[in-house]
Parts: C-alpha cells; sequence; structure tokens
C-alpha cells in the first residue's frame, strides 16, 4: 500500500510562519495542488505536490509550505 505518513512519503520544502497563533484563534486551510507525477517505480502510487496556506479569519496567512506526498492512484 501507498501511505500518507510522514516520514513514509511526504516531503516539505518552503515552510514560511508568517505570524504568530493565539489562543481561540480560527485557522483554516486551503491546498493547491502543484504538480502531480508518476512513482519511477510503482504503477500503483503517484507524487503530489500542494501549496498549503494556514489561515487565521480576519487577518490573513499565519503559516505557508509546500508539501510533496506519495499516495495511491485512484482505481
Amino acid at each position: 500500500d501507498c501511505l500518507l505518513s510522514r516520514g513514509l512519503g511526504d516531503v516539505y520544502k518552503r515552510q514560511i510562519m508568517h505570524r504568530p497563533v493565539k489562543p481561540r484563534d480560527r485557522l483554516s486551510l486551503t491546498a493547491k495542488v502543484m504538480n502531480v507525477s508518476q512513482h519511477a517505480r510503482r504503477d500503483d502510487c503517484g507524487w503530489v505536490t500542494l501549496a498549503i496556506a494556514v489561515q487565521v479569519a480576519g487577518t490573513g496567512s499565519v503559516l505557508t509550505y509546500d508539501l510533496t506526498v506519495l499516495i495511491a492512484r485512484a482505481k
């Protein structure tokens, strides 16, 4: 199986913390698919690169990062 487990297939890039988060802040997250590619040796898995942004309602981004994960292909 292809796993979505930190350390088994995840690669973090470009992590930027913009401002601190405070207790009771309401967080939301958006993810945009930036790239999709085949695994070099496995037909049942592929690499997906996501641009992640975490926001606090009304104040903007607190964290942005790119994440590449190995995931199972749709059957």
